[in-house]
């Protein structure tokens, strides 16, 4: 990674003019990676093994050095990634970070998220993630998504903030959601589905998941985005 960075676990300074090698749990070069993700303040990453490894944070209030201050609760409290394994950055040197990054819960060395499944595609928004999967269970979806889901962008159903991976339930229609693509923004989420269609959920402040209907800025849930064709 270069430019300016605050995301610990890449041992550089605040502004970076050259990519910098990333080093894994162990301090070694981090190699075989499949594919990465990088949000606001996150980047995930699928090894060689097939596992999902996250570094950064992932706050669960905006602005999150708003959380111990309102919620009289630790910084660890007041984090959606990492849990439980994490740091207090007291001094910003140890992330390479600046003074925003104080006083945040954060990984600084990459933390393994547990799934069972084998994930072939990721995609961040600014705080969430979600992961396309290649072996889902019978009757299920392929997509689960964790983070900040103050919008309803994880997909579950809820506005709950997520640790671990939640499988992305049903669309409107009650129809499994199976993704051939992913791709989110900022506080959305979108899925290319199987039969051509745009599935989107979260945040609609914008019209950003297309849907006129909703009665209030978000979805908790998928719902298709109706393509229509111009004549």
């Amino acid at each position: 990674p270069f430019g300016y960075t605050n995301i610990p676990g890449w041992d550089i300074t605040a502004l970076v003019a050259q990519p910098t090698i990333v080093n894994d749990s162990n301090g070694m070069p981090l190699t075989g990676v499949k594919a990465v993700s990088t949000g606001a303040d996150h980047t995930c990453y699928i090894n060689s093994a097939d596992e999902v490894w996250c570094m950064g944070f992932m706050p669960g209030f905006e602005p999150a050095t708003s959380c111990p201050k309102i919620e009289n609760k630790t910084p660890a409290e007041c984090a959606v990634f990492p849990r439980p394994n994490g740091i207090l950055v007291t001094n910003v040197s140890d992330v390479g970070g600046l003074n925003s990054v104080k006083g945040m819960w954060v990984a600084n060395t990459p933390q393994q998220i547990p799934t069972t499944y084998t994930p072939v595609e990721l995609s961040s928004g600014d705080d969430h993630v979600c992961m396309r999967v290649s072996n889902p269970g019978v009757n299920e979806g392929n997509i689960h998504c964790w983070g900040n889901s103050a919008f309803g962008q994880v997909g579950d159903g809820t506005n709950n903030h997520w640790t671990d991976p939640r499988l992305v339930i049903t669309d409107t229609d009650g129809d499994t959601v199976l993704a051939t693509q992913i791709d989110l923004g900022g506080r959305h989420s979108c899925a290319l589905v199987d039969n051509s269609n745009i599935n989107c959920w979260g945040s609609n402040a914008a019209s950003q998941i297309g849907n006129s209907d909703l009665m209030r800025d978000e979805s908790y849930r998928p719902f298709d985005v109706r393509l229509e064709v111009a004549p």
